[in-house]
């Protein structure tokens, strides 16, 4: 009797040590603030030439900012012209004002074509673009805006600059918390 009690404590201090562990662990990671997400085909402006349905191939952006001022996430921006261009990027800073975020980070793979037409690894350069929440997307009138991914091998964006000129994203949902 007395060693199924001393049985039972052990179970029940070891129980309780591992609930604290897992409880402490859990309460230790820092909180979300901001959640940026963006999907669907990429831009349509009839000021931009060719930006009809179907002119680029897609835009998927996943990214959060935490308390601490961390940022994570992902960016994959295809573009048109065949030949497997787009980028993948690491998103590591990510800025919000009301509906509107701004993210920059680093392009872990990628091709895009130069001025002559050929195309060459971006890999390692940075990127940086912005997105608008106006709804829930299935307002003409008002929809969803994205910028241009912009990208360069010198130095890495500050997304707080809030740089990014908006079109129009009607086909597809941005959502910025």
């Amino acid at each position: 009797m007395k060693n199924k009690a001393r049985i039972s404590t052990l179970f029940w201090g070891v129980a309780m040590i591992v609930v604290v562990l897992f409880v402490g662990s859990a309460s230790a990671q820092v909180p979300i603030v901001n959640y940026v997400h963006a999907g669907g085909p990429d831009l349509e402006d009839a000021d931009v030439p060719g930006s009809e349905p179907g002119f680029d191939k897609n835009f998927s952006l996943l990214a959060f900012r935490y308390a601490d001022g961390s940022a994570s996430g992902t960016l994959t921006d295809g573009y048109a012209g065949g030949g497997n261009l787009g980028l993948r990027a690491r998103i590591d800073c990510v800025h919000v004002v009301g509906n509107t975020a701004w993210v920059s980070g680093v392009v872990t793979r990628g091709r895009i074509l130069d001025a002559d037409g050929n195309p060459f690894d971006i890999a390692g350069y940075y990127v940086r673009t912005a997105v608008q929440d106006n709804g829930n997307g299935s307002d003409p009138s008002n929809p969803d805006k994205i910028s241009f991914s912009a990208i360069r091998s010198t130095a890495p964006y500050v997304c707080s600059a809030m740089l990014g000129a908006f079109f129009d994203m009607p086909r597809g949902q941005v959502t910025v918390r």
